[in-house]
């Protein structure tokens, strides 16, 4: 009778528990937006790398056992996160390299859904500033308990934040902080995307740890122009996400090679030879771009070739 009693008050405890944590969690908010930013002790180029590359981050995540092939939806990347006790699909919804990558959860049938946005920002040649906000919508109860009680909503950006400053701490980078090649033309969304979609494609096949972006010394537009995106799209290249952005001094600075397309660095962003080269024998796209494609990847390939050189 005494064991009966004990099972019992044991039973009730449990039940007044669980709903004082219901009524607990019921009163919270379905949605919350929380955001950090720290510097990393890299470049922007290196920091997006460890970011985009999610099939590594198994190494260095805390608590991230496996990352396995998920199929793509509408195109866009995803892939599947194998965690202690869950498993987890998550698409790209947007992404503007080096600069800003949107990944949302793809599983509607969990409890809980919502995006990370992580924007990373150049301070200098070997720092940048990463900001990561989580936007997340939970609708059970005893989740949203859980969640805010006892395992705090910005647990899991601060992880990542934690083991990314470490993993760029201690691993020796395939991305030097001087390995990025800057490309230059005057709207940022041609010639110099051009040259970039062309340079990063060379590189990788070759195996070259080096990578490029493209910037402009007066943009004048937040797109790609329609023609110009649809022959790069038939060489292999979405730029739906590209957005122009203009040349910095940052950007000089933390570039291996300064490259101009028809254009020169505006007077705050300044480079000099051996750093900077002029490409000013490239024809307009907008007339030929075949002949544009043509001349820029043999100069590109004559790139690769110098930087490859012991």
């Amino acid at each position: 009778m005494r064991i009966l009693k004990v099972l019992v008050s044991i039973v009730v405890v449990l039940l007044v528990a669980f709903a004082v944590m219901y009524a607990m969690g019921s009163a919270l908010p379905n949605d919350h937006v929380t955001t950090i930013a720290t510097t990393m002790p890299a470049s922007q180029e290196r920091v997006w790398q460890m970011i985009a590359d999610v099939k590594s981050q198994a190494g260095w995540r805390t608590g991230l056992k496996a990352v396995e092939p998920w199929p793509s939806a509408d195109g866009k990347e995803c892939w599947l996160e194998v965690q202690s006790g869950m498993k987890m699909p998550l698409c790209v919804d947007a992404s503007e390299p080096p600069v800003k990558r949107v990944v949302r959860i793809a599983d509607a049938s969990l409890p809980f859904s919502g995006s990370w946005t992580y924007e990373v920002t150049p301070k200098s040649a070997t720092e940048s500033t990463l900001s990561i906000t989580e936007r997340a919508s939970t609708r059970t109860p005893m989740w949203k308990f859980v969640g805010h009680y006892v395992i705090g909503e910005d647990t899991a950006i601060k992880q990542f934040d934690k083991d990314l400053k470490k993993a760029l701490q201690t691993q020796t980078s395939p991305v030097s902080s001087m390995s990025q090649v800057l490309f230059v033309c005057q709207h940022g969304n041609v010639k110099s995307l051009m040259a970039a979609s062309y340079f990063n494609q060379m590189a990788q096949q070759r195996g070259l740890a080096v990578r490029a972006v493209a910037r402009g010394t007066a943009p004048n537009s937040d797109t790609v122009p329609s023609p110009i995106a649809q022959s790069l799209k038939g060489d292999g290249f979405d730029v739906s996400e590209f957005h122009p952005a203009a040349v910095s001094a940052a950007d000089v600075s933390s570039s291996r090679r300064v490259i101009t397309i028809g254009t020169t660095l505006p007077g705050d962003a300044q480079a000099g030879p051996p750093k900077l080269e002029a490409w000013n024998d490239v024809p307009p796209a907008d007339a030929d771009y075949g002949a544009t494609r043509n001349s820029l990847k043999s100069h590109v390939d004559g790139l690769l070739n110098e930087l490859s050189r012991p």
